[in-house]
C-alpha cells in the first residue's frame, strides 16, 4: 500500500522537444524570409524624420544613385574591381571582399581593429559617410558580402 504522504506525480504539460525546435525552426525561417522580401522592397527599418526625405534605402538601383553619386561613397567589393577590363562604377573605390574577411583558417573572424581602421581610413569613411556596397550579384547568395561588411 503507498505511502498517504506522497504527494501525486505533477501532471506534465511538455511538449516533444522535436515539436519545439520545429516551431521555432518555422518561426526563423518566416522571420527571415520577411527580412529578405523587405530588403527586396527597398524598405528601410530606419525611419525619416518627419518633413525629411530619405536619400535612398538599404537598396539602391543604378539610376537612383547616378542621382546621388557625389553624396556618397562607393565600395567595390568585387574580386576584381580593381582589374583591367571589369566595367566600373565612376569614381568607385576597389574593395574586394577579401579584404575584409578574416585569416584564411578562420575567414568568418572579425580583422584585428588597426587592420580595420586601416582599410577603412584608405577608404575615406567615416561614421557620417553614407556608403554604397557593390557586389556582382551573380546569385541570391551574393548579398552575403555587403552584408557582412556593412
Amino acid at each position: 500500500m503507498p505511502c498517504m504522504n506522497t504527494p501525486p506525480p505533477a501532471p506534465s504539460f511538455h511538449l516533444p522537444r522535436r515539436s519545439v525546435w520545429s516551431r521555432l525552426c518555422r518561426i526563423c525561417a518566416l522571420v527571415w524570409l520577411l527580412a529578405a522580401w523587405a530588403l527586396q522592397q527597398g524598405v528601410s527599418a530606419a525611419p525619416s524624420a518627419p518633413g525629411t526625405t530619405q536619400a535612398f534605402g538599404p537598396l539602391i538601383s543604378a539610376q537612383a544613385l547616378a542621382t546621388q553619386q557625389t553624396q556618397v561613397r562607393i565600395i567595390d567589393l568585387r574580386d576584381d574591381a580593381a582589374a583591367t577590363g571589369v566595367a566600373h562604377i565612376p569614381g568607385a573605390l576597389a574593395a574586394p571582399y577579401a579584404d575584409w574577411r578574416g585569416p584564411s583558417n578562420n575567414p568568418g573572424q572579425l580583422l584585428p581593429l588597426p587592420r580595420f581602421t586601416a582599410l577603412v581610413r584608405r577608404l575615406g569613411l567615416s561614421a557620417e559617410t553614407p556608403v554604397v556596397l557593390v557586389a556582382s550579384g551573380d546569385d541570391p547568395s551574393d548579398f552575403g558580402a555587403p552584408a557582412r561588411v556593412y
